[in-house]
């Protein structure tokens, strides 16, 4: 009887639980969590063996490096070539204003504490709880790093690696071709963090123009969709 009780105490509490987190980000206004809860408990999306006719798992992973590569090519190579041909005359041309960021052990302390927790760990199998819960000696070992890139202009290796994650487009669709995934890409939880060490100093000079939506905090489609209509 007991063993019943404690299942059905366990139930309720799971319910309770799980309309908590809905109303906690509904509250909050985080819709992406908000999604992700609701998934969590109502998707059926499971993964298919087969894709583009390949069913070993390194035929999968050659087919899906093959389609992000192709799409990361240039439609263009004669326009490729010119652009960048652009862009390292304007490169060579370049004036520094010899103004450097400084990455004090503040700044780097704060961002690392906005560091979004349960996100999938990139390459070197970091993630942002092993920056959160570490020792304080290493904020301020990552503090002297990220100034030594400030002042070299360069970052290491591995801030340029990441791990492409194919995700379905739609559910209902057909899980068994490549048409009907798109790619994520995890990156170093640390080429994260010096992002926002970045952009909380270069926030002021960043601007876009109002009637951009898409890429854009606190804006969407929505607002895009009601701009046109009126």
């Amino acid at each position: 009887m007991a063993y019943k009780l404690a299942i059905r105490r366990k139930e309720r509490s799971s319910q309770n639980d799980f309309s908590d987190s809905l109303n906690d980000a509904l509250m909050h206004r985080e819709l992406g969590d908000f999604w992700r809860i609701w998934k969590s408990k109502f998707s059926n999306s499971s993964q298919a063996s087969v894709v583009d006719g390949c069913s070993e798992e390194e035929g999968i992973a050659n087919t899906f490096a093959s389609v992000f590569k192709s799409v990361c090519q240039p439609n263009s190579q004669a326009r490729h070539e010119q652009l960048k041909s652009e862009f390292y005359h304007k490169y060579d041309n370049y004036t520094d204003n010899l103004y450097i960021i400084s990455c004090t052990v503040e700044l780097v302390d704060e961002c690392t504490r906005n560091l979004k927790c349960g996100k999938a760990a990139g390459h070197d199998e970091l993630t942002a709880e092993h920056l959160q819960n570490a020792h304080p000696i290493l904020i301020v070992l990552i503090s002297l790093l990220f100034n030594m890139v400030n002042l070299h202009g360069m970052v290491p290796d591995d801030f340029t690696r990441g791990i492409i994650i194919p995700l379905v487009k739609n559910n209902e669709g057909n899980k068994t071709s490549s048409d009907n995934y798109r790619g994520i890409t995890l990156s170093p939880v640390l080429s994260k963090l010096f992002e926002m060490v970045l952009l909380s100093d270069l926030q002021k000079d960043l601007y876009s123009d109002c009637l951009q939506f898409g890429f854009k905090k606190k804006s969407s489609c929505c607002q895009a969709i009601y701009a046109l209509d009126q």
